[in-house]
């Protein structure tokens, strides 16, 4: 499901499941003044419980990922955010996962505009497959 690509907020059914999972350093804004000082500075989305993701290498610079909740791989019912943060394409990915649903917020960090924002969910991949 394809959202209006000039919305940059978290769809409120996600957000409001991270709020029950006790996940309040959740990013609902792309385009909010945390999230944008955040991006700039990146020790600071250290500070608000975020970790840096395990599977990438220190010694990238290009390219960072860090993760807020659940490993969608780890458990079950996954309810968490990764943001990855691309420096050679200009980019910033922010995923939301609740359960099997994902939803991907992409803003360009030259423009701030945001470049994409969707939802798949669980039913969709099934009927896909089907």
């Amino acid at each position: 499901m394809a959202l209006d690509c000039g919305c940059s907020r978290v769809y409120p059914d996600f957000v409001q499941q991270m709020e029950q999972a006790d996940l309040l350093d959740a990013i609902v804004d792309v385009r909010s003044r945390r999230f944008l000082r955040s991006v700039r500075h990146p020790r600071l989305i250290l500070r608000s419980g975020w970790r840096l993701a395990p599977e990438l290498e220190l010694h990238q610079k290009e390219l960072r990922s860090y993760v807020l909740g659940d490993a969608p791989e780890a458990v079950s019912y996954p309810v968490g955010q990764r943001l990855v943060l691309d420096w050679r394409q200009r980019a910033a990915t922010l995923l939301t996962y609740c359960g099997e649903d994902v939803q991907e917020i992409r803003l360009d960090l030259d423009s701030l505009e945001v470049t994409d924002n969707q939802i798949r969910t669980a039913v969709r991949s099934r009927e896909a497959v089907r």
